[in-house]
This record gives C-alpha cells, structure tokens and sequence, in this order.
C-alpha cells in the first residue's frame, strides 16, 4: 500500500510542477528574482559607490510606490470587477498625483538634478502601473498571459544586464534605464490583449475621486504607517557611509520566491476569506486562514534553515567577499521569516478590520523607529538589523494573531497548528544544521558538495511537507 501510494505521489509530479510554472506564485516569485539579478550583477561586477546609488534609488521607487498606490492595488482585488471598471480612471489620477508630489519632497531634499528626477520618475510610474496590471491578472485569472510575458522578461534583462556588463557601463542610471523597460514589456502586452476592455472604463470626476478616497483612505493610511514602518532602516542607512549602507543593502535583498509566494497565496485566497467571513461561515473562515499559516510555515522554515545555515557561503558565492561583513545581518534578518509566515495585511482586509488595525499599526510605526535609532546607536547596523525582529516578536505578530482571533471568536490553537508547525521545525532546522556542520567541519568535501548533499537530505526528510507545498501552491 505504502509503495503503491508513492508511485501515485511521483505521477502526479509532472502535472504538479506544470500547474506551479503557471502558478501565480511562481510567476510573481520569477518577476522578483529578475529583480534580484539587477542586485546580483551590481554587486559582484559594478563599484560599491553605484551599487549604494542604486539601491537609495530603489528604496525610494519603492516607498514611493507602496505609498503612492494607498491600497487601491488591495482594493480591486476585493471588490467586485465592475469595481475596477467604474473606479480605475479617478484611482490613476489619484496614485500619479501622490506620486508626483511624493517624488518631488524626496527630489528637493536630494537636490536631484532635472535627468535624475525624470528617470526616477518613468521608473516609479511603471512600477506603480505594474502593480496595477500584476493584481488585475490575478483578479482575471490571466494566467497563461502572465507566464508569457514572465519568459520574455528573463531574456530581456539577461541579454541588457550583459550588455551593460560588457560594454563596461554597468551603471546605476543605465541599470535603471533596464528596469524601466522590462517593466514596460510586461505592462504592453496585458493593455494591448484586453484592449476591447479599455472602453468599459467609466470617466473619472471629482465627486468619484472623493468617493474612492474616502473608501479607500483606511486600507490606504494603514499602507502609509506600513511604508514608513518597513523602511524607517532604509532611512536611516542614509545618513551612514556609503560602504556601510551597501553592507546593510546587500544583507537585506529580499530573497526571491520567498516573501513573494507567501504574499500572492495570501492574494489569492483574499476573495474566499472574505466570502465565508461575510457568510459567518467562521469555521471556514477559520480553516483557509489556519491553511495559509501552515503553508507559509513549511515554506519559510525549509528557506530559513538554509539561509541561516549557509549564510557565509550564499554572501560569498552570490556578492562575493567584498560584502562578507553582511554575513551577520543577513543571518539576523533571516529570522523574520519565521514571523512572516502570512501577509496580515491581506488577512485584515479580507475581514474588513482595516479602520481598527491603524492604531496597532501606528503603534508599530512608533516603536519600529523608536527601537531603530536607539539599537543603531548602540550597536550600529547589527543593532538596526535586529530592531526590526524585536518590533515584530513583542508586537505585531501577537497583536495581529490576538486581534483575528477575537474576530473570527477562536482560540489560537484553531488558527496556529503549533504542534504540526514546532515538530516540522524541529525535524527540518535541527538534522539539517547538525548534518551541514559536521560535512563542513569533519570532512573533505568542497562547500559547494556538501551543500548539494545536505540539501539532498534536507528534501528526503521533508518529503511529505515539500509535496504539500506543490500541491497547494496557487
């Protein structure tokens, strides 16, 4: 029976990974590993001064962007698509004006001359617009458009960034440059398929874009605390050298198809939480919820263990030595994942709580840059690194989980399986760790086999908990 069972599992496999290639898990989780590669090339081939340019510029693209949209990203995907259609023209007004506004404080304070300002501009309304298009994807279910324009993403970016490398202007301004045109081809071909689609748009007035504000305005206050909160470390790196804060940037790149995966399964089930909740159907509620934790859990114990185990290592072989003094960062940071197991943000939309989450979030804005600065202080940017963690473990995590909870009227228990989620730690974190040590410790073999071997082990043990993840990926 036992034998009979896996040869069941191991059939299944091919359609498994074809239903994941198309996932929109994996295609948003590739989306952000041609993201990382601009770090990667940078890091490895381009001088550490360009390299901090670049960086403080995506920092800023970013902000700007989360703040930019205020929720309206979150917000179609909610409600209805008539929704989208009706709203969409006062939402662009809305988010360019933001931008443009938002964009213009930092080029002040930067004194950007009038070629930086435009470039970083083009840049920040293509990602604002990605964003838009990316979250009406997964709305409509455009998967297999979505895969395409993810294959001519990667050959777009591989054959600029070797371009750029070997005509030795690998620069932070040409980099950008690269960006701006991938995000581009992605944004083309979704407008130009669904062209026909285009006249269901309703004209924006000012009564609309009123009404949209005030609808959106607690999803959108929350996202401004939420910015400001995530990248209060980012702010302050600027007033450190440039060495320092390529450092820092280069321990806290996000890992690809990490928080990305996490993220979009939280999108994706966004819809059905909110149905069953409206429904009172809280035991499904309930159950969806507890799914999301556990899968998060799985994925982001098996990344930890490896990250944590092999921090050395992935600096070394991915930014090479010039940047092994973020080993330490890089092993700090790595433990928000295992906090990060869910998008909460998703979560309080989907039930509707984001006028009452504000002040846990403004709470959170406070310590988050309260911590920082003294831990900075202290400690410098190991102290700015594990601030984060702090704020998260004594605070977020447990407000977050106590406050569904009192909604959905369940223990924790019934939300958190602790028994399943201590017990997989445990049985991954512990022989893999113990294993990879003694490899590179007590034998002959390179670094690079006994990582291969240990990671060989780490899929065996974990079997079942790695065709779970296959199998429910979305």
């Amino acid at each position: 029976m036992i034998i009979t069972n896996n040869l069941v599992g191991f059939s299944q496999i091919p359609k498994v990974l074809k239903n994941n290639l198309k996932s929109f898990s994996f295609i948003s989780s590739v989306q952000s590993l041609i993201v990382y590669f601009y770090i990667l090339v940078m890091t490895r081939y381009s001088l550490t001064g360009e390299y901090a340019l670049y960086r403080e510029l995506i920092y800023v693209n970013d902000f700007t962007t989360a703040v930019s949209l205020f929720g309206f990203n979150l917000l179609i995907m909610r409600e209805p698509k008539e929704f989208f259609y009706k709203n969409f023209i006062s939402i662009i007004i809305i988010v360019i004006s933001l931008s443009f506004l938002i964009f213009s404080i930092f080029a002040c304070l930067k004194n950007l001359t009038l070629h930086t300002f435009i470039i970083g501009y083009v840049l920040l309304i293509s990602s604002i617009l990605y964003q838009f298009i990316f979250n009406l994807l997964v709305k409509f279910k455009k998967h297999t458009l979505a895969f395409i324009i993810c294959i001519g993403s990667i050959i777009i970016v591989i054959t600029g960034l070797y371009f750029l490398f070997e005509s030795n202007n690998l620069s932070s301004n040409n980099v950008i440059y690269l960006r701006i045109i991938i995000l581009f081809s992605f944004l083309f071909p979704v407008v130009f398929f669904n062209f026909k689609k285009l006249q269901l748009f309703s004209l924006s007035t000012i009564p609309a874009i009123k009404n949209i504000l005030i609808l959106a305005a607690p999803i959108g206050i929350g996202i401004v605390i939420g910015s400001f909160t995530q990248y209060i470390d980012k702010f302050l790196l600027s007033f450190l050298d440039t060495y320092q804060l390529a450092v820092y940037a280069t321990a806290s790149a996000d890992i690809p198809f990490v928080g990305v995966i996490v993220i979009n399964m939280s999108l994706y089930f966004m819809p059905a939480i909110q149905e069953s909740y409206k429904n009172n159907s809280l035991e499904k509620t309930k159950k969806y919820i507890s799914d999301l934790f556990l899968f998060g859990w799985y994925l982001n114990v098996i990344i930890f263990t490896l990250m944590f185990s092999n921090a050395d290592y992935i600096i070394a072989l991915l930014y090479t030595n010039k940047y092994i003094e973020s080993v330490t960062i890089f092993k700090i940071l790595s433990f928000s994942y295992l906090l990060r197991v869910v998008s909460y943000s998703h979560l309080i939309i989907a039930l509707g709580l984001e006028k009452i989450i504000i002040k846990r979030m403004l709470i959170e804005m406070i310590l988050q840059i309260t911590v920082s600065i003294i831990l900075l202080k202290i400690f410098g940017i190991y102290g700015l690194a594990f601030s984060a963690f702090l704020v998260l473990v004594f605070w977020s995590v447990p407000y977050n989980l106590n406050y569904i909870n009192k909604v959905l009227k369940s223990k924790i228990t019934e939300i958190l399986p602790f028994k399943s989620m201590l017990t997989f730690f445990v049985k991954c974190f512990v022989p893999y760790y113990s294993l990879n040590y003694i490899l590179i410790s007590y034998t002959s073999l390179s670094r690079i086999s006994s990582l291969i071997f240990s990671i060989g082990f780490l899929l065996i043990i974990n079997n079942r908990e790695i065709r779970y993840l296959l199998n429910n990926n979305k």
